[in-house]
């Protein structure tokens, strides 16, 4: 049990995750010449699990940015609200 408050622990919905998993759309929502450097497992919740994505700028700057990730039918009913 996870804080004693009788709900189960988070489980985790990946162990690895890399640039490559990264979906098109999310890359299409980052500026334009941006550059996805790592992207990594950042932590979870109950019904969800973060993502960090390290991101170079057109103009060399470096940007972390972060995901909500969830799955299934009752994942998009959370995310999109």
């Amino acid at each position: 049990m996870s804080g004693g408050v009788g709900l189960p622990a988070p489980k985790a919905l990946f162990k690895h995750f890399s640039v490559e998993d990264v979906d098109e759309a999310v890359v299409s929502k980052l500026p334009q010449g941006a550059r996805i450097t790592s992207a990594n497992a950042h932590g979870a919740s109950f019904w969800t699990q973060t993502a960090r994505l390290d991101v170079v700028l057109s103009d060399g700057s470096d940007v972390a940015y972060f995901l909500k990730v969830a799955k299934d039918d009752n994942g998009k009913g959370m995310l999109t609200g």
